[in-house]
């Protein structure tokens, strides 16, 4: 059920009201795709946009970064390269390995997801996601067998001994 803003006022007492204010701005940013918080280390500012490519932002703290992947402004290198470039540079500590070993970017978001359990269906957790996939093949799970070639080990040319 959706609240009217005037009801949940009522509730909030007076000294509470910029913490609430806060959460509440938090919120629609979280849930909002055009809307991307600065990633400069201890910002407090976001930015809403109608453009949702990649494009440089220049923020009130000064920080310059592109909208579409939050990283440091890379014009006119694309983000997809800007990506690859960073995973290599990461290959080559024990966390960039741990992390091309143990996790896989969702196909929506593609953010780093963790499968620590189980079968390969998957859920992306990260918020205004929410994607359902196949960790193995990335297919969409609505209409992708759990019982499928994926879940099964191929037994064509595997020597059992």
């Amino acid at each position: 059920m959706v609240l009217p803003e005037s009801m949940n006022l009522r509730y909030v007492k007076k000294e509470r009201l910029p913490i609430y204010n806060k959460k509440l701005a938090y919120a629609y940013a979280e849930t909002n795709k055009s809307v991307r918080w600065c990633p400069a280390p201890d910002c407090i500012y976001g930015v809403e946009v109608t453009s949702m490519g990649a494009r440089p932002i220049t923020c009130a703290c000064g920080f310059v970064y592109c909208f579409k992947c939050s990283k440091e402004d890379h014009r006119p290198c694309d983000c997809e390269k800007v990506m690859y470039w960073l995973e290599k540079d990461e290959q080559g500590g024990a966390l960039g390995q741990w992390l091309m070993l143990n996790t896989k970017p969702c196909p929506k978001c593609k953010k780093n997801i963790e499968k620590n359990q189980g079968c390969n269906y998957m859920q992306c957790r990260h918020p205004g996601c929410i994607y359902e996939f196949c960790w193995l093949c990335f297919a969409p799970m609505p209409g992708h067998s759990h019982q499928g070639p994926c879940n099964k080990f191929p037994t064509s040319g595997v020597n059992i001994e």
